[in-house]
Order: structure tokens, then sequence, then C-alpha cells
């Protein structure tokens, strides 16, 4: 039996050496679907390996996943929708002014005839804290005026 026969038998083919196998193209192809499998797999991998505390990528808590702009700008609806359901809840028009200065207080503001504090009927806070500073007008009109 000579070379070329004992490779075709042994590969199975009908060209010599031509058989089943993968081009490059399919190689590369293979590679390529391998590299964004462990680049998915890889950040959730060390997560696990950490203990899944909080520093990881993949928290469980909203805030966290949100940019900062995003979550003042949810603080500051929260905090109109309470001055807006104080108001219509005592059917009142007009507020105090609030401080010159702001605050991020809201368990004795705001004031003024028929007005009732945010905190705790309106305002869901922890302690009627909020993170940023606000303002408002004597409309209701409700405005940060510092972040941190």
């Amino acid at each position: 039996m000579t070379t070329a026969s004992l490779r075709k038998a042994l590969c199975g083919c009908r060209n010599g050496l031509d058989g089943p196998g993968f081009s490059l193209t399919e190689l590369l192809i293979l590679i390529g679907v391998f590299t964004l499998m462990a680049v998915a797999a890889v950040p959730a991998y060390s997560y696990f390996l950490r203990g899944g505390n909080e520093e990881g990528p993949l928290i469980s808590r909203p805030t966290a996943l949100m940019a900062d702009a995003e979550v003042q700008a949810a603080e500051l609806l929260t905090v109109q929708m309470a001055m807006d359901g104080m108001m219509a809840s005592g059917q009142i028009t007009e507020v105090e002014p609030s401080p010159m200065y702001g605050t991020d207080s809201f368990d004795a503001l705001p004031s003024g005839p028929g007005a009732e504090p945010l905190y705790p009927g309106f305002l869901r806070t922890e302690s009627g804290f909020t993170e940023c500073v606000y303002m408002w007008t004597s409309v209701g009109q409700v405005y940060q005026f510092t972040c941190p």
C-alpha cells in the first residue's frame, strides 16, 4: 500500500488530504464567538468571586445604576410631587417661600396657613432628609438649590 492510498484510507477523502475540517474563516469566526463569550462572562465571574459585594458591576440597587444627574432629577420630582400632594390635600394655593438657603429636611417645612410638613405624610425618605438642598416659591414650585 502506498503512502497516498494510506492517507486516503485514514482520511476517508477522495482527493488525498482534502477532507472534513475547518477553513481559516471558520476558525476566525469561532475564535471571535469565544472571545465575545469571555468578555461577557469575566465581569460576572469576578463579581461572583468577590462575594457579591456592592462595589461589583452587577449592583441590585437601582440608584447605583443610574447616573448622578438621573438620581437628582428623580429626587426633585419626588419632592415636587410631595409638595403638590400636600397642597392638594389641604386645598391651599400658597405656602411660605423657602428659607433663603434652602433645606434638605422636610419634617417642619413648608409652612404657612394650612400647610403641613412634607415628612412623613407626603415625602417618603429616611427621616425626612434629602440628598440635595431644595427651595420653593410661594405657589409651591420646587427647585434644587445645591446637590452634592
